[in-house]
């Protein structure tokens, strides 16, 4: 979990140097590519088993702090669609071309 925050960070340091420094066009290709670079790594890094299960471990930890009756519910949710969410980021929305066109660091 903490390798995926770190590449977004990365991603979002990236784009405000590309912004700041050489030509527009040779900063748009710099910071377009390595958004895309670095949005596919973060895919990578989350279907990792390891980042899932603690994926999976934070949002159990959201659970465990509420009520007892909420905390039920919660617990019921994530163990029927805590894969499901994943599968939905990484085959859905974490489509690099996407993102960073959304992001407008790509045309």
């Amino acid at each position: 979990l903490a390798s995926v925050l770190l590449l977004i960070v990365l991603a979002v340091d990236a784009t405000n140097i590309a912004k700041n420094e050489g030509t527009q066009e040779k900063k748009d290709l710099v910071t377009c590519s390595l958004c895309k670079l670095l949005i596919s790594s973060i895919d990578e890094a989350i279907v990792d088993p390891t980042n899932e299960q603690a994926i999976a471990d934070s949002l159990a930890g959201i659970c465990n702090s509420l009520d007892s009756e909420l905390e039920i519910i919660c617990q019921e949710f994530l163990h029927e669609y805590t894969d499901d969410i994943i599968d939905m980021l990484v085959n859905q929305y974490l489509d690099p071309t996407q993102v960073c066109t959304a992001l407008t660091v790509c045309p």
